[in-house]
């Protein structure tokens, strides 16, 4: 992947963190004793007959896989209609093969029986592409359904077309927090958590902080806003970083409560933070 996300780690007094006995908060029904990661191994298999199907063309398997109801790209359809979408495509184009590289799978606290996964997906027909992709998994009765196929290049131009909005003069906290399975990193514990804060003040200036935390590098990254301004339903912020070179960020604002960064940082491109 393009990017080494940003790590917020968040224990009782820094301690050292293992995740190997959490468990995902909103599964009532399963023994205490499950691990979380007996859940992100079955998703990563999931992904794996998704991309296998697709590449062998076996497309009747992903009749298993998907929920009631897809969100694929900018439309919620049927898993009928998702897989005849494929089928036809890849009736047009014989040729087309993917690979999943650079798995990142993670989840959020707050509605943790939803698994996300961010993968670098490179597909050749004609000609060779890389887009981050982005698959979602729900679960539903004991099993995890996929109910998002999409990208994060799909997400930001779908956020781009809603109506603009803009937001008063107060305060506002926007965040992202997430736990991401890190097993095979080597660099940290089982899990770590990550977190952004975007804090500001608008008035006749915007003011505020934008900050960041590695849990695998455990240090704090604190940006000022050197700048800022709100046109067209876009946020725009000048940050700085203890006197170094200043980075610009673009948000799209949703509504009072959501804005999604779409231009100006890797990690956060295509995601939404909430108020």
């Amino acid at each position: 992947m393009k990017y080494f996300i940003q790590i917020l780690f968040i224990s009782l007094g820094y301690s050292t963190f293992s995740a190997s006995n959490l468990k995902i908060n909103s599964i009532k029904n399963q023994n205490d004793s499950v691990s979380i990661f007996r859940h992100f191994d079955k998703i990563k298999s999931l992904v794996q007959i998704w991309n296998t199907s697709i590449n062998e063309k076996k497309l009747s398997t992903l009749n298993n896989l998907y929920a009631d109801t897809v969100q694929y790209y900018v439309k919620k359809i049927s898993p009928q209609a998702c897989i005849k979408s494929k089928e036809t495509w890849l009736t047009s184009n014989p040729n087309y093969k993917q690979k999943v590289q650079d798995l990142l799978i993670y989840y959020k606290e707050d509605v943790s029986n939803i698994i996300t996964v961010e993968f670098e997906k490179i597909y050749t027909d004609k000609s060779t592409k890389t887009v981050t992709a982005l698959l979602e998994f729900k679960l539903v009765n004991n099993s995890w359904k996929l109910f998002k196929e999409t990208d994060i290049q799909s997400e930001v131009a779908s956020v781009k077309k809603i109506t603009p909005y803009s937001l008063q003069n107060k305060k506002y906290k926007f965040t992202r927090e997430y736990w991401m399975d890190t097993r095979n990193t080597g660099l940290a514990h089982d899990m770590v958590p990550y977190k952004f804060y975007l804090d500001f003040k608008i008035n006749k200036i915007i003011t505020g902080t934008f900050s960041r935390y590695s849990g695998m590098l455990r240090s704090w990254m604190d940006y000022t806003i050197t700048k800022g301004s709100i046109q067209n339903g876009i946020l725009e912020l000048n940050l700085n970083y203890q006197g170094t070179a200043p980075q610009k960020m673009r948000f799209k604002i949703i509504n009072e409560k959501s804005i999604m960064c779409i231009d100006g940082d890797d990690e956060l491109l295509g995601k939404i933070l909430s108020h």
